[in-house]
């Protein structure tokens, strides 16, 4: 059970006694300048959809490249592009 499946649209939902674990690892990774080498400033929130919850992160789009785990990616429309 995760989240929404992308094929179908069903709202699955993620495990609720996960949710804060699930939060916590997030806010590590976000924070790691080794994983990520921008500050963002993210608010995950919690949603309840058909009994099923739902983490919510919405990220805003940049105009600039981005490091993740060492590569550089590009955002373009709907997929991100590794340029290096």
């Amino acid at each position: 059970m995760e989240g929404i499946c992308d094929n179908t649209r069903e709202i699955k939902g993620v495990n609720p006694d996960k949710i804060d674990k699930m939060l916590k690892d997030f806010t590590t990774l976000i924070n790691n300048a080794n994983k990520i080498n921008f500050s963002m400033y993210l608010t995950p929130k919690i949603y309840d959809i058909a009994g099923k919850k739902i983490i919510y992160i919405q990220i805003l789009e940049v105009t600039r490249l981005r490091k993740l785990n060492g590569r550089i990616w590009d955002r373009t429309h709907e997929e991100d592009i590794d340029i290096i």
